[in-house]
């Protein structure tokens, strides 16, 4: 199992580095204004791109739905993408922030989007290896391209849209690799209670994201899009966590949901080690930035986003509860506790809404940070009340 972590933990740090890379690069070579609207780009997309998903993998791995095969899921995935970019996009264009780079990084994500499913299938079928040596390819050619794009003198949005068109070819190349059934067809009727079913898990995983992404939305409103820039690239070291985390609970998705079915005691005990493991590495990380954080973000960005070092401590801080009610999340979706989830996401949402309008509105990007910290705070209480009420007491009850 530690092999498998590893080599999970392998696949996913590639990634997290890639993307790193991308946004690093992004911020030596083309100018704040572009880099605002990159990340607020993203921060549009994310959680568009999570109600697209609908945990499909999820509900994939753990047979929830058997119903559909993988060439099905994808197909499903392929019809919600084209639905839900249609409708964002043509709101951007009502708000006069639809351009090129949006398509551009949408048609990227996209292609991530579907790798994700085939990544599913090999997951499915305990390959954590072949996850891993695709993940690790896939990232050091979206590198290389992305790289020699800008060797070139290609714009901003040429680059980004090589990088798109590379990612989709990359899963072409995935999708011929697995096993597909014979047929593929197409059920109207069996599509709606797909949708219908996973939609609870949409919610939940949309309202997440955009829980991550509130204060960018009131920056780029309060303030500006250099500031969206600022907090965004700052920020980007929680998503890598978010991608570390993810790691460890994904290679043992199968193992975690057998023992919640046979061993509570083992169950409760493993959850209780990742949730450790997170407490640990925040605090060494606070430690390091708190010593050398500045140094760190004047070599990897820039002098201008150097000076909010403050900023990125107390992202870090918060994202100690963040990562812990992610764990929870995690186990609620196991129960099959499905209905809660959304009810939680909504309340953190419209909690941080008010709180971050607030703080921002007085203290400015360093606002941002102590909402995240009350925010997160109450993510995590909420998730332990939802916790106990919905999974610990059911199961002492039965």
């Amino acid at each position: 199992m530690a092999k498998k972590s590893m080599l999970y933990l392998l696949g996913d740090l590639s990634v997290a580095f890639t993307q790193f890379a991308i946004l690093i690069l992004i911020t030596k070579f083309y100018n704040i204004s572009e880099v605002g609207i990159f990340t607020y780009s993203l921060a549009i997309i994310a959680p568009v791109s999570y109600l697209i998903q609908m945990q499909h993998r999820t509900v994939y791995v753990t047979g929830s739905f058997s119903q559909f095969n993988i060439s099905e899921f994808l197909l499903s995935r392929t019809i919600l993408f084209l639905i839900f970019s249609s409708i964002s996009y043509f709101f951007l264009v009502t708000l006069d922030k639809g351009n090129e780079i949006f398509i551009a990084v949408f048609l990227w994500k996209f292609g991530e989007m579907l790798s994700d499913l085939i990544y599913g299938y090999w997951q499915k079928k305990n390959l954590i290896i072949n996850i891993s040596i695709n993940k690790v390819i896939r990232s050091v050619i979206q590198l290389t391209v992305f790289v020699s794009s800008i060797f070139f003198n290609m714009s901003l949005i040429l680059s980004l849209f090589y990088l798109a068109l590379i990612t989709i070819l990359i899963f072409i190349f995935e999708f011929m690799k697995i096993e597909k059934a014979r047929v593929l067809s197409f059920n109207y009727k069996l599509f709606s209670q797909f949708v219908i079913f996973t939609f609870p898990l949409a919610m939940y995983s949309t309202l997440s994201i955009l829980y991550i992404n509130i204060p960018k939305y009131l920056i780029e409103n309060m303030l500006n899009l250099s500031q969206v820039a600022i907090y965004s690239t700052i920020s980007y070291f929680l998503v890598v966590g978010n991608l570390i985390i993810n790691s460890l609970i994904q290679v043992r998705l199968t193992s975690l949901s057998r023992s919640f079915e046979i061993n509570m005691k083992d169950f409760n005990k493993e959850i209780k080690k990742i949730i450790a493991f997170i407490f640990f590495i925040v605090f060494l990380a606070i430690l390091f930035v708190y010593f050398f954080g500045e140094e760190l973000l004047k070599i990897i960005y820039t002098e201008e986003i150097s000076h909010n070092n403050y900023l990125l401590i107390l992202l870090l801080i918060g994202s100690i509860f963040s990562y812990a009610s992610i764990v929870i999340g995690v186990v609620l979706t196991i129960a099959k506790e499905y209905k809660i989830q959304p009810i939680l996401s909504t309340l953190w949402c419209t909690f941080h809404i008010i709180i971050s309008y607030v703080f921002i509105h007085f203290y400015g990007l360093s606002g941002a940070g102590y909402s995240f910290i009350l925010s997160s705070m109450f993510q995590f209480i909420t998730s332990l009340y939802a916790l106990d009420r919905y999974v610990i007491s059911k199961k002492n009850a039965t």
